[in-house]
């Protein structure tokens, strides 16, 4: 799947070189583990465990879907998982890492979705917590 985006941002796929990066990504999306009362090695395991359930949940909900690093700069910020089906394109997950968010990254990628299913005539449809604030206001905004 190419993504064209804008300025600086580019996207590939995700390739094994880039699982540290993936994993790092992860963990940095779950807050509510990283802040639990254990020690790092206890949390850190459980961060691993849940990324691994999570991978092989979305593997067999969505053997379909493309999986692509985002890129500002050649540097990796972000990731994009879409599972494009002939009725509409779903965003799976689509996370930035943490020194790259309020930059327009997630919007400029959003935003290339829907350009591109618009263009087959299709739409773009996702999912997200309640509690997550800040990707409750860009789907809004």
């Amino acid at each position: 799947m190419r993504l064209p985006l804008p300025g600086p941002l580019t996207a590939r796929p995700v390739l094994a070189s880039d699982a540290a990066f993936v994993a790092r990504l992860y963990a940095s999306t779950r807050s509510d583990v990283l802040h639990l009362p254990v020690p790092a090695a206890v949390r850190d395991a459980i961060v691993r465990h849940q990324q691994q359930c999570q991978a092989e949940a979305y593997a067999a909900r969505y053997p379909g879907a493309v999986s692509l690093i985002i890129q500002a700069a050649g540097a990796a910020v972000g990731r994009v998982i879409v599972d494009r089906q002939p009725d509409a394109w779903h965003v799976v997950d689509l996370a930035i890492a943490a020194p790259a968010r309020r930059r327009g990254h997630a919007r400029a990628v959003l935003e290339a979705l829907q350009r591109d299913a618009r263009n087959g005539g299709l739409g773009v449809t996702l999912r997200v917590r309640d509690d997550n604030r800040a990707a409750l206001a860009l789907y809004l905004a």
